[in-house]
């Protein structure tokens, strides 16, 4: 590209520089195959003289493309090629332009077959219907006698369409997809609606290409618009475009053609289509989120897709919002609990229970724990042990806290697991067994809660409960410490080199241990490198 061009585009806006495109054409065009006929016939045109047989001219034109007979193999052949040109220019648009957002590109060769079962007929549907609604045109106009009846008139067939073109090609795609699924046993991702509308789809290729066909209506709207507005310049100015009507016509065109790119990008740039989309589809919403490289726009789309219908995502993003926004997390879990994602009734039951962005209310927290406990949420169950445990909202109840625990840790739950090692260490309800105790903090430990690793560590440093075993003590440390950064394993490490139990004293290795417990919130650590 000369380096002038490369300049002149950076400095222009994109809408002006599609607006000097087109004029450039346009006029080029005209020029070049002008001829004293077609300039007597665009400045016929620019005076409004073809407005009352307007639709007639047109139909004549699309026949003269088409073939007068539209059940042809003539018509349907056209019809195709225009099709299978349409779904190559587009592909190589969506993956030139649009980058990640159309999703995982498919090849061109699987394009094109796709091409030929989804739109090759619904495109040839939609080209007979684009005529067959052109043929109406006349009697609207009679039914909108007013100056502006033409223009009216156009719009109800831009409209009409566009909704009936829509209509065929989403039926013709989604009968291509189940039609696929049954008859192969290949995975294929379904997209909704509005991935496709919002091309956050490969398969929105297909969509867009399918309305070129109403080409015929935009170009009917636009140019029964046009000669609406220039017949009335002109007139009102008595002026003729006779002179010039060349650079009129392309300059009407460029102009067009602006204030149209100009809409687009406008909409695009305050994402008002993507966010009308992700109203009214979840999934427009995930997809906006998977895209944004903003954590805080992706937490956002995330929420909108929970609230709008994809519950899946409610767990996660309430999770970001807790402790930040207690009542949005309440918000978000309170919709998946509803369509029964029992882990976020889990963490609905510990908020009603905590009054953390809701007010306190134990007769709801046992609602949404128990609810999430029966359908076997480990930490649902851990929650209710805990109530039990200190008697909170409930009668307090060693036999009860001790159930819960169990049912929690035997569906993997950690804290569950450290929690009914705890009542065997204590000998509370359950009786003193110090070596269940031990398996299960191991068991705990096994699943990164990293309070039983602790606790396994300790047991064998302080030697109560069994022999003293400082090696493995010291090994336990080291991993949580090191690996961890766990404050309390760095501050015991610290103690034993300093007291040199179980290792040679080394004050030097006492103080850095010390030090990194201290730089994680232990007091005792913090204390003994003030002294």
């Amino acid at each position: 590209m000369p380096e002038w061009l490369k300049l002149f585009m950076e400095a222009t806006p994109l809408p002006a520089q599609w607006a000097i495109f087109t004029f450039s054409l346009f006029f080029t065009v005209t020029k070049v195959i002008g001829s004293d006929h077609l300039k007597a016939e665009i400045s016929l045109y620019l005076q409004g003289d073809y407005s009352k047989n307007w639709s007639h001219s047109f139909r004549s034109w699309f026949d003269s493309v088409f073939g007068d007979n539209h059940w042809s193999r003539r018509c349907f052949i056209r019809s195709t090629i225009a099709s299978l040109v349409g779904v190559t220019a587009l592909y190589w648009v969506f993956t030139a332009q649009l980058g990640q957002r159309p999703g995982t590109p498919l090849p061109l060769s699987e394009i094109i077959i796709i091409g030929l079962s989804v739109n090759v007929f619904a495109d040839y549907i939609s080209l007979r219907q684009s005529r067959w609604l052109l043929g109406f045109i006349p009697r609207l106009e009679r039914i909108i006698p007013s100056v502006w009846g033409s223009v009216v008139s156009g719009f109800i067939w831009l409209l009409l369409d566009i909704i009936l073109s829509a209509s065929i090609i989403f039926s013709s795609l989604y009968l291509y997809f189940y039609a696929y699924s049954y008859l192969t046993t290949g995975p294929i991702e379904i997209p909704s609606w509005g991935q496709l509308f919002g091309i956050y789809s490969v398969y929105a290729i297909f969509i867009y290409s399918s309305f070129l066909t109403s080409v015929w209506s935009i170009l009917f709207f636009l140019s029964v618009t046009t000669m609406r507005i220039t017949k009335g310049l002109f007139k009102s100015n008595r002026a003729s475009p006779d002179k010039y009507p060349f650079v009129i016509f392309s300059f009407i065109c460029g102009t067009w053609v602006y204030f149209i790119v100009l809409g687009f990008e406008g909409l695009q740039s305050k994402g008002v289509f993507d966010d009308v989309l992700c109203q009214r589809d979840s999934e427009v919403c995930v997809a906006q989120a998977n895209l944004t490289k903003d954590d805080k726009k992706a937490l956002e789309y995330f929420s909108k897709a929970c609230l709008g219908g994809s519950e899946n995502h409610c767990l996660k993003s309430g999770q970001k919002y807790f402790n930040n926004d207690d009542a949005k997390a309440v918000q978000l879990w309170l919709k998946a609990c509803r369509a029964d994602y029992f882990q976020t009734c889990s963490n609905l039951g510990f908020m009603y229970s905590k009054g953390k962005g809701v007010t306190k209310n134990y007769k709801e927290a046992l609602y949404y724990l128990n609810k999430s406990c029966n359908d076997t949420v480990s930490v649902g169950c851990k929650h209710l042990g805990v109530l039990y445990s200190l008697g909170e909202g409930v009668p307090q109840s060693d036999e009860k806290a001790a159930e819960y625990y169990k049912k929690s840790c035997d569906a993997g739950n950690g804290p569950g697991c450290f929690n009914l090692a705890g009542f065997y260490l204590e000998g509370r309800y359950l009786a003193y067994d110090a070596d269940k105790a031990l398996k299960l903090y191991e068991d705990s430990c096994g699943v990164n809660y990293v309070d039983s690793c602790f606790l396994v560590a300790y047991l064998f440093d302080e030697g109560v409960h069994f022999e003293a075993d400082y090696l493995f003590a010291i090994k336990m440390y080291e991993a949580l410490c090191n690996n961890l950064l766990h404050g309390e394993s760095c501050h015991n490490l610290g103690t034993m080199y300093l007291e040199g139990r179980g290792v040679e004293p080394n004050d030097s290795k006492a103080i850095s241990y010390f030090q990194i417990s201290c730089e994680h919130g232990i007091s005792e650590s913090c204390a003994y490198l003030n002294q």
